[in-house]
């Protein structure tokens, strides 16, 4: 399987419409530190959020700093690990990949009954019979972190080592160290190992990477990280190891609105003993704090060039519909790429639509279709390409399968996936682990006035508040006690713009999340 792509900044399956330069995927990764969330519950490193991988992308072999895969909910302040629906999560049972370039191939999954990915069998389809061909085993520790990912080959008839990872974590449950050892076929052999440390916070100020050469750890890379106090990332650096010593190698400064969206973004590279600027980006929002235009910059003749420059149109829910990209030619913005985007009311894109602009024209490059059941799970995901005449299947390209509730995604190379899914229901035991036995709204979609109802099975205090899908708070919706049995709470949102907003429910120790639709004019 195929991961090592990055998702385009800030829009959702957009992988196919531009290419990232190894600049850019640098500044990515400093992106990423600043756009995770600061809620405890959720782990904030540079990494990602690795507590709970194994509801993301099983084929990570974590942690992997420089493939951060983008993800539109990485960029919101919200914790979609923490949202239940009646306790019931879906999962992926089985995904089979067909690729114009390999056999069919078949993913199955096994899962504890807390819902933590335990084991990933890959079979691939050989004259017409599955045969083994790998598989991934996970551990963890009291409170779910992975400890070790550990992945066997099959060879001649049997399973055989190939490598792993094993991780240690702060009492944070920050990633503390992750060390990669390979089989050399009769004992593991350390390959690389990556050290982090955290301020106050829990934001990675620091990051180390070795290489195990001969039998001792010899360095690569050290990165140094800042942050305003917003918790934004405001200053990267990063140094190369040379010649037995630390050398200068890229530099990162970033800006930011009121709102903590980044305006600006600088990288330079250290030549000749100075800084010397290389790459610059800008950003512009709207309203609800979505990004508009991007901008791209080269450093040249001691000057800042245009490069490209990207656009981005919503519908009322706050879902991209459109993006065009522009390069900066002969003094004037020229079309190069265009997207055209179609959602499922989850936001689950069921058509994309990507042109590429030829003699004054937009021409048909490629299209991605995606259908979904009533959960939100991807069913099927099909990759065309045109061929001039028609929609053809003639080479492969990064599929998304994103289930429960367009909340998670894995990603596959091929030019089809078709999945199904399992159901798993979490203990429901304990007034901690689950103090509501049901929430929910109506009307939903709504306008002027929505009724959540919340079923307790216990008095407890509780908030609840709306937030947008920028993670701003725009309502107290109730603060106050609970009661057990059917509580109902009437709410005013004529006020509001229509669009996709988040309902959130906190008792202190549990949080849940509603999605509801708002169509106000």
């Amino acid at each position: 399987m195929e991961i090592k792509q990055l998702k385009f900044r800030y829009v959702k399956n957009f992988t196919n419409l531009f290419k990232i330069t190894s600049l850019f995927i640098f500044l990515a990764v400093f992106v990423s530190l600043k756009s995770q969330s600061v809620s405890s519950m959720v782990i904030d490193n540079p990494i990602g959020n690795i507590q709970k991988f194994n509801h993301v992308d099983h084929s990570v072999t974590l942690p992997d700093n420089f493939n951060i895969k983008f993800d539109i909910k990485r960029l919101k302040n919200l914790q979609p690990e923490q949202e239940a629906r009646d306790n019931t999560y879906y999962y992926p049972d089985t995904v089979v990949v067909y690729s114009v370039s390999d056999n069919p191939i078949r993913y199955t999954y096994y899962y504890s009954e807390e819902g933590y990915r335990q084991m990933t069998i890959l079979k691939k389809l050989t004259n017409e019979v599955w045969v083994n061909h790998s598989f991934e085993m996970f551990t963890y520790d009291s409170v779910g972190n992975p400890l070790v990912v550990e992945m066997k080959l099959w060879q001649n008839n049997s399973w055989v080592n190939s490598n792993k990872v094993i991780n240690t974590y702060t009492t944070n449950h920050n990633v503390l160290t992750s060390t990669s050892v390979n089989w050399d076929g009769t004992v593991w052999v350390n390959s690389e190992k990556s050290t982090f440390t955290y301020n106050e916070s829990g934001k990675a100020v620091a990051f180390l990477k070795e290489n195990w050469i001969d039998t001792t750890w010899i360095n690569e890379l050290y990165d140094l990280y800042t942050y305003d106090d917003f918790g934004n990332l405001i200053s990267g650096i990063r140094q190369i190891w040379e010649s037995d010593t630390w050398s200068n190698d890229q530099q990162y400064s970033y800006t930011y609105d009121a709102n903590n969206n980044m305006l600006t973004g600088i990288i330079q590279s250290w030549e000749a003993d100075t800084w010397v600027n290389a790459y610059g980006e800008t950003y512009s929002y709207n309203a609800s704090n979505l990004p508009v235009e991007y901008t791209v910059q080269l450093w040249v003749d001691n000057s800042w060039l245009n490069y490209s420059k990207y656009g981005y149109t919503y519908n009322e829910f706050n879902f991209v519909v459109s993006a065009i990209g522009q390069l900066w030619i002969d003094n004037l913005w020229v079309n190069n790429e265009r997207a055209q985007f179609t959602q499922n009311f989850y936001g689950g894109v069921q058509s994309a639509l990507v042109e590429h602009w030829q003699i004054d024209n937009w021409m048909n490059y490629s299209l991605s279709t995606y259908s979904h059941d009533d959960f939100g799970n991807t069913l099927s995901a099909t990759q065309y390409f045109w061929d001039g005449e028609t929609w053809v299947i003639n080479q492969d390209s990064l599929l998304e399968i994103s289930y429960y509730y367009n909340l998670y995604s894995e990603y596959f190379t091929g030019y089809l996936a078709e999945a199904s899914y399992v159901s798993i229901i979490t203990d429901i035991s304990g007034l901690e682990k689950l103090s509501f036995l049901n929430f929910s709204s109506f009307p939903n979609p709504t306008s002027g006035r929505m009724t959540l109802r919340i079923n307790g099975v216990d008095n407890t205090k509780a908030e609840i508040y709306l937030y947008d899908l920028t993670g701003n708070k725009v309502l107290d919706l109730y603060n106050g006690l609970l009661t057990k049995g059917e509580n109902t709470i009437s709410v005013d949102v004529s006020s509001l713009p229509a669009g996709l907003y988040i309902v959130k429910l906190s008792t202190g120790t549990i949080h849940k999340y509603l999605k509801i639709i708002i169509l106000n004019n």
